[in-house]
């Protein structure tokens, strides 16, 4: 059996000696210090004498050379010289032949004086080792290689890819099989940076110190760019041999996941909702600003403070019950709640809370959403309101009114009572409407509104049907007398003088009357026959009422039938145009015409134009009946200019609503020049209402009718509320003085006062003044006399048949 080798205790009071002690009994390697200077043995460890099979002391002292740790062939001063240049490996015979030795010869420290150490290693050893560093190897080589996110590579001194795992293929694009053995500047360098960075790494290869860590842009495979974390190491064998290691982490999910963490971050702040997140124990950790703005709380008094100080005391006990149960059974929770503000006043909002978990399923917060609902409703309330009342008077509208009407025919059936309905239409609103502008027009409504509404009583219904049609609803009547009572006192209201745009303005109404149940078993028909009566009313001169009668339904009727034929008419062809001659008052001669439209009705006969222009207008026929008038009247103006009648300018009337539809201009342009009649023998003749219209485009398009070269007249001047103003900024070249001033003429009274005033204002403004109406000598010459050149009426010509007028020319001609 083998005996151990002793070794003996050695003191030694050399400090470096001792330090080798300590490290040579703690090592598992056979190690021997040797003094470099002569190459003796200084220590010797016991694996050291077990392999060589000496004791420590048969050692100490000695020289290698008769050793077996020492091949003969070697010079041992020779390899102490070569050791500072490196470590010396060395190949022993050692005591068994056939078990050699390895020997390595390491400097302790590199100093010239500094102790030498021979490491002693058998082959088993050797291989154990060499075993235990490949498995060592493989073991962390699989783990890099394996690192799903973390790029690894390695490179050599000359730059080339000696490393590289799996996960470089998703950042960089390459396989191994492609990268290995390639330079890193033509794997990931872009071109720009591929010089400077070059330069850095063959300085970090020639170093011993790592490359710095830090963000770096590369490139991939395709040519595009990708940004990096990158750490780098440094790796020196034994051999002397260097390798760079870079730790690359790809950041572009990372950039993303901060992009869309600012994005959140910014639709949290910037949203309008107020947002709130809590603990689980439902104390606030973060809100965003529309939360205290909303709120009126600061952000940072309200971190650390329950979400209960929102709480109103508005709900009932069991309402936040109910909502914690419903986080816990379904993690959401929503409804509308009262939140009181800061300035405790409360408020009703829509809110919605989830319940946010944590890996282990457990609540880790709550997050809430929430907006004020006060502005909702209040417009929902403001559209509740409009649905059923009229934006310009407040009044209830038509659904609000037929709804009550309704309800009222129900009550009044049960009580065997009766109702009335009055429809109050306002007289010639399109005139005043037209004199006051738009803006004054819906102030006199108002105010017709609110003097009706004191005349009723708390429970009667007043309602704005459309425009300036007026519906009142009164339970309050026992016969047809109660009913004619109202209509009178709502007529003596409405005769009270209006305060408006600074001055006083008088006007009148018509009202239509329907009585339930005798005029009408619901309310579509007594709403129908109100209406009905009101036409009476009105027919009547206004400033009246009228009852509903079986002769006016006949009316009506004829009214409706009227419209329908007149419908057919203008498309038939059984409209023609008469026209009035216009002259001079100082010679007789003839200076123009004015077409006025008439009906040839198959049944009735030629029909003047009061009986069908009023229904042209509120039946929408105005503009298809005005641009027949203006194509017909230059169609015949055409054809006495081609037969050699001379007839100066035709005029043609054009209403209102021609004017405000904007295509005045380019409606008169195209039939002029379809009937080819040239524009200085065209006349447009506009009511007194337009002298008013502030409308820019309306004034416009007549300074463009201007400039063609078509003359533009005010009809009827002297009867609106013509402003001085207004008429001065218009492009007019004729007042046309108004018939109700010419039959007075003849007297020293008003009428004549105001026509020497047209005519001064005609002059003051350079337009000529023609008077309507004439028909005696006396007027004519009363007229002539105050200044007035150009006059038309019965006195000279009725309106006359177009293939009449030649023959009233020759006869002027030879009665001249």
């Amino acid at each position: 059996m083998p005996v151990t080798p002793k070794r003996p205790h050695l003191s030694s009071t050399n400090s470096a000696l001792g330090l080798l002690r300590t490290l040579f009994d703690a090592s598992h390697e056979g190690l021997i210090a040797i003094d470099p200077d002569y190459g003796r043995i200084l220590l010797a460890n016991l694996t050291a004498c077990q392999l060589l099979r000496l004791d420590e002391r048969e050692l100490l002292g000695q020289r290698l050379e008769p050793l077996p740790c020492w091949p003969a062939e070697r010079e041992l001063d020779d390899e102490l010289a070569a050791v500072h240049a490196g470590e010396r490996v060395l190949e022993a015979p050692g005591p068994d032949p056939r078990t050699p030795l390895e020997v390595r010869l390491q400097l302790v420290e590199n100093t010239p004086s500094g102790p030498v150490v021979l490491v002693v290693l058998s082959h088993r050893e050797r291989r154990r080792i060499e075993s235990a560093l490949r498995e060592s190897e493989a073991r962390f080589r699989g783990i890099l290689e394996k690192l799903p996110a973390i790029a690894v590579q390695g490179y050599d001194e000359q730059r080339r890819v000696t490393f590289w795992n799996r996960a470089n293929e998703r950042v960089y694009g390459y396989t191994p099989q492609e990268a290995l053995g390639r330079r890193i500047e033509e794997l990931i360098i872009p071109p720009e940076f591929r010089e400077r960075m070059t330069g850095l790494i063959d300085t970090w290869l020639q170093s011993d110190r790592d490359p710095p860590a830090g963000e770096l842009r590369l490139r991939r495979r395709d040519g595009s760019s990708v940004e990096v974390f990158s750490s780098h190491v440094m790796q020196r064998y034994s051999s002397g041999r260097r390798e760079m290691f870079c730790v690359d982490i790809d950041l572009t999910e990372i950039r993303a996941a901060e992009e869309r963490l600012r994005l959140a971050g910014t639709v949290f702040d910037s949203t309008a909702e107020g947002i709130y997140i809590t603990d689980a124990n439902g104390r606030l950790l973060e809100v965003n600003r529309a939360f205290t703005a909303i709120t009126g709380y600061e952000h940072d008094t309200l971190l650390g403070r329950p979400i209960s100080i929102l709480k109103s005391a508005r709900h009932p006990p069991g309402f936040f019950h109910s909502m914690r149960r419903a986080l816990a059974e379904t993690g959401y929770w929503r409804g509308e709640i009262w939140i009181r503000y800061r300035d405790r006043s409360v408020h009703p909002a829509l809110l919605r809370v989830n319940r946010v978990r944590d890996a282990q399923g457990e609540t880790a917060h709550f997050v809430g959403v929430f907006s004020d609902l006060s502005q909702v409703r209040h417009s929902q309330a403001r559209v509740d309101y409009l649905t059923h009342h009229d934006a310009l008077t407040e009044l209830p509208n038509r659904l609000l009114f037929q709804a009550r009407l309704e309800h009222a025919i129900g009550r009044a059936e049960q009580g065997r009572a009766q109702l009335a309905v009055l429809f109050v239409d306002i007289d010639r609103f399109k005139g005043i409407n037209d004199a006051l502008g738009h803006a004054g027009g819906d102030a006199l409504l108002r105010a017709v509104g609110r003097r009706l509404k004191t005349q009723l009583q708390r429970d009667d219904t007043i309602a704005r049907f459309s425009g300036d049609e007026l519906m009142v609803l009164t339970e309050h009547i026992a016969d047809e007398a109660d009913s004619a009572r109202l209509a009178e006192q709502l007529l003596r209201a409405i005769a009270a003088p209006f305060e408006l745009c600074d001055d006083e303005l008088l006007i009148t109404v018509s009202i239509g009357v329907a009585l339930y149940p005798r005029d009408g078993a619901d309310s579509s028909q007594l709403l129908r026959n109100a209406e009905v009566a009101l036409r009476q009313a009105k027919h009547a001169g206004g400033n009246s009422y009228a009852f509903f009668t079986a002769t006016l339904t006949r009316i009506a009727r004829e009214r409706a039938q009227l419209e329908h034929e007149l419908r057919r008419a203008i498309r038939d062809g059984e409209l023609l145009l008469h026209y009035q001659p216009q002259v001079s008052l100082i010679d007789g001669a003839l200076v123009g015409l004015e077409a006025l439209v008439r009906w040839q009705h198959p049944q009735h006969g030629l029909l003047p134009p009061g009986r069908f222009i009023p229904i042209a207008e509120s039946s929408g026929l105005t503009l298809a009946l005005g641009e027949w008038a203006l194509r017909e009247a230059c169609l015949q103006t055409r054809r006495w200019l081609d037969a050699g009648i001379a007839i100066g300018r035709v005029h043609v009337n054009v209403a209102h609503a021609q004017i405000q539809r904007g295509a005045l201009y380019d409606t008169t342009r195209r039939i002029l020049a379809e009937t080819g009649l040239e524009a200085h023998h065209l006349g447009l003749e506009i009511t007194e209402g337009v002298v008013m219209e502030h409308d820019i485009e309306v004034i416009a398009e007549l300074e463009r009718l201007r400039a063609e070269g078509i003359s533009l007249s005010v009809d009827d001047f002297g009867t609106g509320h013509s402003s001085l103003a207004r008429l001065k900024e218009l492009p007019v070249d004729l007042l046309k003085i108004d018939r109700s001033f010419v039959g007075g003429i003849e007297s020293q009274g008003q009428d004549r006062d105001i026509i020497r005033a047209i005519i001064a204002l005609g002059e003051a403004l350079g337009q000529e003044v023609l008077a309507e109406g004439i028909e005696t000598r006396k007027q004519a010459l009363a007229l002539r006399r105050l200044g007035c050149r150009l006059g038309q009426g019965y006195l000279f010509a009725r309106p006359l048949a177009p293939e009449t007028l030649p023959d009233w020319i020759g006869s002027r001609a030879r009665a001249d």
